[in-house]
């Protein structure tokens, strides 16, 4: 053979062996970039889309057979990202524009569990079972298995309603003891065991240290949490007192400690996250006339639906997207009366196919579940405004903005003068001082 044939062989075998780093190096570029993105949104949009529904399912619908159908298309989705992030690191991320290099940049921070095999199927193994838990602890009358009290209506209504301090501490405690006992206790430890595990693996300190990195705005964030808890401290403090003050006139010294904490049994709701239910003992101004919203929505029969209506033609009024009519007819606005067991706890859910966003929670006809749909059509109004951006960009930036939205829009929609435009309120009180504080005051903690 002579040797410029020999020389064109090696050529071509080097050029093979090199058509790895080759494409490697293709991928550099920003056209290549942006397929692979569009790539992403059109395969993940399906296995995110996938993902949501079999949770909206279990939720909904909470059997084992769902509960398998939730874990497979969760580990379906984690694959698909691990080999996504796999093939980021095939580019050169500095030869790219901003916005491309961004998007790539976050599908690189999709963390996930950081665990596999019989380890991750633990995990949501223990997660799917404090879920069930939670949703379906009841509290019951003596030894009489039959005669129980669900969480969502009865034991809610039981704790906004009731001022009778041993019904109060019974339904706290009892139940409590059926979604925390020694057996839940165990597994959440098992559960926080393994979430440190994984995080550990991807390089965190624990779990704690990864979550505080998804507000990586700021490089000093324990530093501006103790800054702004010092900054309302004192007005908490006071409104503390103020409330804990309230509750020793109305139950006395038996029950309330004016120099402890307030006993959470007492404040008108299970966890407590709001104390709207016991403005009839802390109103500031009892002379004046006490506005109850709660009363006002039953006289009008207002249903799930009817509100979920009002929060909408409120986000309407701000120039902001209505939902289309597929989000009344399959959205869970009322807790099913045909013996499936659900997940009352309310929370918005995006389907990722740019047209199907749901509410999931068990309304009652009351002035807190009025206060909760608003903020929940808070991230629903969100999912909406950034549907039709890529896929990796369908998100809030951190945690805070979506909750931040539902609240903000919840500091408008429970004035006397929003109340008054939508129908609840026949006419508007005083404006005076004492009308404005001790007739109407939302003292709200939302979730």
């Amino acid at each position: 053979m002579k040797a410029s044939s020999c020389n064109f062989v090696v050529i071509i075998c080097v050029l093979v062996a090199l058509i790895p780093y080759l494409s490697a190096i293709n991928n550099t570029s920003e056209e290549a970039a942006l397929e692979f993105l569009e790539r992403y949104t059109t395969e993940g949009e399906k296995l995110f889309h996938d993902h949501v529904l079999q949770n909206w399912n279990l939720y909904t619908d909470l059997t084992e057979e769902n509960q398998q159908k939730s874990a497979e298309s969760a580990a379906n989705l984690g694959l698909f990202i691990r080999e996504m992030k796999d093939e980021v690191a095939s580019f050169d991320l500095s030869a790219l524009s901003t916005e491309t290099r961004m998007q790539l940049e976050l599908i690189l921070s999709f963390s996930g569990s950081g665990l596999s095999g019989n380890k991750l199927g633990r995990l949501r193994l223990l997660g799917n079972q404090m879920t069930e838990r939670y949703s379906t602890g009841k509290v019951c009358k003596g030894d009489d298995s039959d005669d129980c009290l669900p969480f969502d209506p009865d034991l809610e209504t039981l704790m906004a309603t009731s001022r009778n301090c041993s019904v109060l501490y019974w339904a706290w405690y009892g139940w409590r003891e059926s979604v925390a006992n020694q057996q839940a206790r165990d597994d959440f430890a098992e559960y926080v065991s393994l979430l440190n595990e994984g995080s550990r693996t991807q390089g965190w300190a624990d779990t704690g240290d990864k979550w505080r990195q998804t507000l990586y705005m700021r490089d000093d964030l324990k530093e501006e949490t103790a800054r702004l808890y010092a900054e309302i401290k004192p007005l908490f403090l006071s409104l503390h007192a103020y409330v804990r003050r309230k509750l020793y006139e109305y139950y006395g010294s038996d029950y309330v400690n004016l120099n402890g904490p307030i006993p959470s049994h007492l404040l008108g709701n299970m966890h407590p996250r709001a104390w709207t239910n016991i403005m009839d003992i802390v109103t500031p101004y009892p002379s004046k006339k006490r506005i109850d919203v709660t009363e006002l929505i039953k006289a009008k029969n207002y249903t799930g639906l009817t509100m979920a209506k009002l929060a909408d033609d409120f986000f309407k009024s701000l120039g902001m997207i209505p939902v289309n009519p597929r989000f009344f007819r399959d959205s869970m606005f009322e807790k099913p009366d045909d013996g499936r067991q659900v997940v009352c706890y309310p929370v918005a859910f995006d389907f990722y196919n740019k047209e199907d966003f749901r509410i999931k929670m068990c309304t009652d006809p009351s002035f807190e579940d009025f206060i909760i749909l608003h903020h929940e059509m808070g991230h629903i109004q969100y999912f909406m405004q950034y549907k039709d951006l890529p896929l990796v960009f369908r998100n809030s930036p951190n945690p805070g903005f979506h909750e931040g939205i539902g609240d903000t829009i919840v500091l408008s929609t429970v004035t006397n003068k929003h109340l008054h435009t939508i129908g609840l309120l026949e006419e508007l009180p005083e404006e005076d001082y004492g009308n404005r504080i001790g007739c109407f005051t939302p003292i709200t903690i939302l979730r």
